[in-house]
């Protein structure tokens, strides 16, 4: 179990304010165990185009793009093997559950890592 670094919560909080789904404002960081961040991203919907989005990680359309997926997405190539036994911390601005969807979680898990945290509210 990895302690997650006071700058990794920040920096989700900084994500979910970045958001533009204002009824569920999410932020995720990827970082190793020893606390290296690898990635961060917020979630995005596909605006008032009424269109879904095509989401590359699930390859499927959606209504808006999972702040999860978007972190692991963003991870820099050359990072790609550290995702093996890493953390991801995702944050709800709103305060209610961050949990991730079944597919972030397919995702994550098939990513490498192994250590899922997320705001309780």
């Amino acid at each position: 179990m990895c302690k997650i670094p006071s700058e990794v919560i920040e920096l989700a909080k900084s994500e979910a304010e970045k958001s533009n789904v204002k009824k569920a404002q999410l932020g995720s960081v990827v970082f190793t165990k020893r606390g290296k961040i690898l990635a961060s991203a917020c979630n995005l919907s596909g605006g008032n185009t009424g269109k879904k989005r095509y989401m590359p990680t699930f390859r499927r359309m959606y209504w808006s793009l999972h702040s999860e997926c978007r972190a692991i997405d963003k991870v820099h190539p050359l990072d790609k093997h550290l995702l093996n036994g890493a953390c991801i911390y995702t944050y709800r601005k709103n305060g209610l559950l961050a949990a991730p969807c079944k597919d972030c979680w397919a995702v994550i898990m098939k990513s490498g890592i192994t250590e899922i945290y997320y705001s309780m509210g």
